[in-house]
């Protein structure tokens, strides 16, 4: 990486960068993709905990209420 000291200008659309070294825009390039990844993970993770205290709070209902009709069952059999 240190050895390409080659400078690089990169056009996209109407907008171009200054003349860089290769090195710094691949390094660039690497640190940008780490960050984006990064940052999507976090979305992701909030995403599935939010889905998962839901269903928790889901199983907690149907908990209490499957305890519920066991008890009434076995009311209705000891009378």
């Amino acid at each position: 990486m240190l050895a390409n000291n080659e400078s690089l200008v990169i056009g996209f659309w109407n907008w171009t960068t200054p003349p860089l070294s290769v090195s710094f825009i691949l390094f660039l390039a690497f640190f940008l993709g780490c960050a984006l990844g990064v940052v999507l993970s976090i979305f992701y993770i909030f995403r599935l905990t939010l889905k998962n205290q839901s269903l928790q709070r889901k199983l907690k209902r149907r908990d209490a209420e499957l305890q519920k009709l066991r008890v009434n069952s076995l009311r209705g059999l000891s009378s």
